[in-house]
């Protein structure tokens, strides 16, 4: 049953589903909204990924430099050099202006770039089989892991949307797949501080992750991973410092974190804070958060807030701001925070469906997932969902601890709960996938283990 022709056979028919859905959704919802403007399935964070694109396709095309083409760094790095690159091979524009306003251009060459990110997702997840299987010998534990990442709803639809995690996916399924059999040579180190970049620069979330890793080879190779860590280091911190250069050469100041991650606390956390832990109301907590900002401003004589200098000072601002709000109320943070990773916990098997066919006034309110009819009908959905998946993946671990490389193990484990704690406070259950990257081994542990409890309960019963 658990040969490598039936996995490959499911991986292929996961791989024409993900292929499938994504022509699916894009001959149906390539168009615009109620509005004429927003696009169906191109909006949000993404629509700012399409328009950074299109500036750095337009900045390449005019002759100008790799380093210094393309916007402020507002979100991450990778992805709009990604769709600007896509969108010069294939020829396709990615904005349209009509009438004077700026929109995503309609096209179905859009599903290329979708191919292309499930060509890339299914061809590492070939890779990761090939090299999981000479680490778990067990064939029943290689396979359910792998029909997990093939058919998982978190996972595998993404590699059907224009988010950044079907990318992400695929470099964490890399990286863990090399570091099954970790190696001190030259090239695989590079390789390894290479990919730790990519995966920085496609979501911000990996800055740290690199700690992770380095305690990972420290335990597998002790006083000789003294020299693979420094030559991922140098690497790593090598391409930091070309995106920062490219940034002062472009703009006049060195930075590589992407500016949005000095606002996103403040988005997050500050109103939260005002209103529950200095007792004001949700309107007074905004005319406070905006009235200090423009003090701010003011005092620092911030006139122009088009200039990116000026951006840059503003987003360190909220930062620093929000973070004396986190010192004078600890208590009431941590349960916002705490409040906020339940919901980053509970996980919705269809949120591009919803995010395609739901989102689409970003000015309603309450907004669809906030509305009762939904969250009577949906909640408990989510809820026995994610129980289910979590208590199949606990059973794992623990079925995990004797039988799996200890180190490996616990680089997984380390991996998910990383991943979590950098993205938990957000509030947002898309989040979480990063971590059922890692869980997903976990996952095929526990099946495996309830699959044999049942057989050897039925046998005896028999």
């Amino acid at each position: 049953m658990y040969n490598k022709k039936i996995l490959l056979f499911f991986i292929i028919v996961s791989f024409l589903i993900s292929i499938i859905l994504a022509f699916q959704i894009v001959d149906t919802l390539d168009k615009y909204e109620s509005d004429g403007i927003d696009h169906h399935i191109v909006k949000g964070d993404i629509s700012d990924i399409w328009a950074r694109g299109a500036q750095f396709k337009k900045d390449i095309i005019s002759g100008k430099n790799f380093l210094v083409s393309g916007s402020e760094i507002y979100r991450s790095y990778l992805p709009p050099r990604l769709i600007g690159f896509f969108s010069i091979i294939f020829d396709y524009d990615l904005l349209s202006i009509e009438n004077g306003i700026e929109k995503i251009n309609l096209g179905f060459k859009k599903f290329y770039y979708l191919l292309l990110q499930s060509i890339i997702f299914y061809s590492v997840l070939v890779y990761f089989y090939n090299n999981f299987s000479k680490l778990e010998n067990n064939s029943k534990i290689t396979f359910y892991t792998l029909i997990f990442l093939s058919f998982c709803p978190n996972i595998f639809l993404y590699n059907s949307a224009f988010h950044t995690e079907s990318i992400f996916f695929s470099l964490q399924l890399l990286l863990m797949t090399l570091l099954i059999s970790p190696s001190t040579t030259l090239k695989y180190n590079i390789l390894i501080g290479l990919i730790l970049s990519l995966l920085f620069m496609q979501k911000t979330v990996g800055i740290f992750y690199i700690f992770v890793v380095c305690l990972y080879l420290i335990l597998c190779f002790k006083r000789k991973s003294i020299k693979s860590i420094f030559i991922i280091f140098i690497t790593y911190v090598s391409i930091l410092t070309i995106i920062g250069f490219s940034n002062f050469k472009r703009v006049g100041v060195f930075y590589f974190m992407p500016t949005q991650g000095n606002e996103a606390v403040y988005h997050y956390l500050a109103h939260d804070i005002l209103v529950k832990g200095k007792n004001m109301t949700g309107e007074k907590a905004g005319q406070k958060l905006n009235k200090d900002l423009k003090n701010w401003k003011l005092e620092n004589q911030i006139e122009n807030e088009n200039l990116e200098k000026s951006r840059i000072q503003i987003m360190k601002f909220k930062k620093k701001y929000t973070l004396h709000l986190i010192q004078e109320n600890p208590i009431v943070t941590l349960k916002i925070i705490s409040w906020k990773a339940l919901q980053t916990g509970i996980l919705n098997p269809v949120y591009i469906f919803h995010y395609h066919f739901y989102e689409q006034d970003i000015y309603k309110k309450p907004p669809y997932y906030l509305e009762k009819d939904y969250l009577n009908f949906w909640t408990p959905i989510k809820i026995s969902y994610s129980l289910l998946i979590y208590f199949i993946i606990f059973l794992g671990f623990i079925n995990s601890i004797k039988k799996l490389d200890l180190k490996y193990n616990l680089f997984l484990f380390l991996s998910a709960t990383y991943m979590f704690a950098m993205l938990s406070w957000v509030g947002n259950s898309r989040y979480f996938s990063t971590s059922l990257i890692y869980l997903s081994i976990y996952f095929g542990y526990g099946i495996s283990f309830l699959l044999d409890f049942t057989s050897s309960k039925t046998s005896r019963t028999n």
